[in-house]
């Protein structure tokens, strides 16, 4: 039976990590995956799929930003694998040589401008301006945050709508934001809307202020399970995994612009 275990902050993930390392030797082996927030519907079914194939594997995933991740790895926690929202992060990890081997591209994504279903969708994204609040996550920190920034400073608009961006923690804590009513409007990704109820999508992000939004993959030079590590990225970015991908919202990685 699978056992599935979420976690958000890597300290209680590895607690069970410790305390596997007690259990009798019959028990699996731990797979302890780093993973953006926004994989967290894929990533639960990805781990079911592994682990039917790989019986003497239990992966558990831990999900944030990617940024807290990577800053996580290279304080030395013990993460297997690191699904990253952005190359930026695990090139940070790669160039302080705490990779295994460079990072390979994963799955692309999209922008879009999300509402409580009482909102009417937008015509244009100049039309954030009417909102007091919009939630976003952190531009300082946060992948999604730093890609909708981008998009709006292409579009011209970053300067305008600066005052009324409320940073959150992650893309899941915007779709909150927005679900609670805390926020009117919020900026995720595509993938997020797929499994969030009472919210829908105001606006697709324009594709001439597009940001080239790409995850990618890496193991840490400190993982404790390098080969099932390695055997979990190859699973993940099999061509028949591909369906698994589209069905939750993110895009092939061959879409990716270089």
């Amino acid at each position: 039976m699978i056992r599935v275990r979420w976690v958000g902050i890597w300290t209680v993930a590895l607690i069970g990590y410790w305390f596997a390392g007690c259990r009798p030797q019959l028990e699996r082996e731990v797979l302890l995956i780093f993973a953006a927030a926004s994989l967290t519907d894929v990533m639960h079914e990805m781990e079911a799929q592994f682990e039917t194939l790989h019986s003497e594997v239990d992966v558990v995933v831990s999900v944030g930003a990617s940024s807290l991740l990577t800053r996580q790895i290279e304080q030395g926690a013990p993460a297997d694998v690191l699904l990253s929202a952005s190359p930026v992060w695990t090139g940070y990890l790669d160039n302080r040589f705490r990779l295994r081997a460079p990072a390979r591209p994963l799955v692309s994504n999209h922008l879009v401008v999300i509402g409580q279903d009482e909102v009417a969708p937008l015509g244009s994204l100049a039309d954030l301006k009417r909102f007091e609040r919009i939630a976003l996550a952190d531009p300082a920190h946060v992948p999604a945050g730093q890609y909708a920034r981008d998009g709006l400073e292409q579009a011209g608009l970053w300067t305008d709508l600066a005052e009324q961006i409320v940073p959150m923690l992650d893309v899941r804590a915007v779709v909150a934001a927005v679900q609670t009513g805390a926020a009117p409007v919020g900026i995720v990704y595509a993938s997020d809307v797929r499994a969030a109820s009472g919210v829908h999508v105001l606006l697709d992000w324009p594709e001439q202020f597009a940001p080239d939004i790409r995850y990618t993959v890496a193991v840490p030079v400190t993982a404790p399970h390098p080969e099932h590590a390695e055997a979990f990225v190859a699973f993940i970015r099999a061509a028949e995994r591909e369906v698994v991908w589209q069905r939750f919202g993110f895009g092939p990685r061959d879409e990716v612009r270089p």
